[in-house]
């Protein structure tokens, strides 16, 4: 019954992250390549996405003088490969419009992007986070149950 409940949880936060534009279809096929033989191929993912420093160095890049437009270049490009491969779709919105103000050389504007793009970053973290934590909790529960037949499934 809990379980049930659990599962209903999961997939309510779930279809909330794509109503709410946080999440796309790629993150769909981050999740299909998901199976017994890589059960936390979606966390390992994340996990590394979230690991990277894009900010410090956008953000130093942005401080110096002139602007390193070469190091910004790259890892917005760079950010914006690793966002798009998860499905984080509200974060690459704030890329593309950061991406916008770069090639018009607006420094100002630039540096306000890159806080619209820490703010969609931390929105998708802290959902996405609480969303995994849902399924870690699933997968927990249903190979602690013994008539699950130890089967991680938690769709």
């Amino acid at each position: 019954m809990a379980s049930s409940s659990l599962q209903q949880q999961i997939a309510s936060m779930r279809q909330s992250l794509f109503d709410e534009g946080i999440l796309d279809e790629q993150f769909n096929q981050l999740e299909n390549f998901e199976d017994d033989r890589a059960p936390d191929h979606v966390d390992s993912i994340i996990n590394i996405y979230f690991s990277t420093k894009y900010f410090e160095v956008m953000e130093q890049a942005l401080e110096e003088t002139p602007v390193d437009i070469a190091t910004l270049s790259s890892c917005l490009q760079t950010f914006k490969g690793s966002s798009v491969s998860i499905g984080a779709k509200s974060v690459t919105i704030e890329i593309d419009k950061m991406l916008q103000c770069y090639r018009i050389r607006d420094i100002e504007a630039s540096r306000a992007a890159v806080q619209s793009m820490k703010q969609a970053y931390n929105t998708l973290q802290n959902k996405l986070e609480a969303y995994l934590e849902l399924r870690r909790q699933a997968a927990l529960a249903q190979s602690s149950n013994p008539s699950s037949g130890g089967k991680r499934s938690i769709w």
